[in-house]
């Protein structure tokens, strides 16, 4: 017993430095290299730069506008889709990000040839406008444009006001030389049982606050699509568990009309380093910042004591679901309900 004791002893010698090196080569193995693509557009027009365009990478859309620097973007072929808004041509292309350097896309946009003309209209005048998730700051109802042919989302939104889901659904398709009339029917806080708050039920609060991109988001622009209001902090370990199941939920069901905004709770300060820490978990929904006013996450807003909070708000602004940690399959059967209606 004993001779054969030193004798395993002996192999186990022999054989750990080959496990360990065996280890230190996987956990050292080279990540994938990642890329850049710089998106640029120019008015063919008036040769100037277009400003606040929306992005779409592989069809999913980014928290960056024009002019707009996407990082991290894996080696290959991507399609980068430009959406301009009112008034400009959808423009696509092919690019392919080859290494670390950066890939220009730089789109030559003019006003649209094949168009349709479309009035919106509400039973509460004036509301933005919101087209593809973005508000046209220069558009209010009711108003009429030209756009051109093809399939929009077409939303409007008034602050404290629910927007009832139109007869024509949240997506319309424009056809040349076509002449018609979008209604909208909106609700206010205080009608029929309809209460402004952050329960279930309940009309969701609007507020705008800084992305780590730049940008300025607001729940208002997402009207007309679910959206997942998430609040969050960095040495948040549940928090850190779940962002990368909503990326993937989100990457899966954004063309059917789910959104994310993911809030920082600003309760410890999480700056810039922290956000960027975040990014690198591969999330391309909008980081906002809050360090501005706490009292979104406390007793006068959203009622946010522990993180994760989520909040699934349906098309039409009203809350259907709050809950903290979720998962892949749990976001997933909630979704299944909202993106039908």
């Amino acid at each position: 017993m004993i001779r054969h004791t030193r004798l395993l002893l002996l192999i186990a010698v022999f054989l750990l430095p080959a496990f360990g090196w065996i280890a230190c080569s996987i956990e050292e193995a080279d990540e994938p290299p990642l890329g850049a693509i710089s998106v640029t557009a120019t008015d063919t027009d008036t040769g100037e730069e277009v400003v606040g365009a929306l992005v779409l990478l592989d069809g999913r859309p980014r928290t960056e506008r024009t002019p707009a620097l996407l990082g991290g973007i894996d080696v290959g072929d991507h399609e980068v889709t430009l959406l301009p808004g009112i008034g400009y041509e959808q423009a696509s292309r092919e690019v392919t990000v080859a290494g670390l350097d950066t890939t220009h896309a730089a789109f030559d946009i003019s006003a649209p040839v094949n168009a349709g003309e479309i009035t919106i209209e509400t039973n509460r005048d004036p509301a933005h406008i919101v087209l593809d998730g973005a508000v046209q700051t220069d558009y209010s109802t009711p108003t009429t444009f030209r756009i051109p042919t093809g399939s929009f989302h077409f939303s409007v939104y008034k602050e404290a006001h629910r927007t009832v889901r139109p007869e024509h659904g949240w997506t319309y398709s424009v056809e040349t030389d076509a002449v018609d009339t979008l209604t909208f029917d909106l609700q206010a806080a205080g009608e029929e049982g309809l209460e402004l708050g952050a329960d279930v039920d309940q009309l969701v609060f609007d507020f705008a606050r800084p992305s780590d991109t730049g940008d300025t988001v607001s729940v208002g622009q997402y009207r007309g699509y679910a959206l997942l209001v998430n609040f969050w902090y960095r040495e948040c370990a549940p928090c850190m568990q779940e962002f990368p199941e909503i990326q993937e939920v989100f990457e899966e069901r954004s063309p059917e009309g789910f959104r994310v905004i993911a809030v920082n709770t600003g309760w410890f300060n999480d700056d810039s380093t922290e956000f960027a820490e975040v990014r690198d978990l591969g999330l391309t929904f909008p980081l906002l910042y809050n360090d501005t006013d706490p009292n979104l996450t406390y007793e006068d807003w959203f009622f946010v004591t522990e993180a994760p909070t989520n909040i699934l708000v349906d098309r039409e602004g009203v809350i259907r679901y709050r809950f903290g940690l979720t998962g892949y399959d749990d976001l997933n059967d909630k979704l299944d309900l909202l993106l039908e209606e």
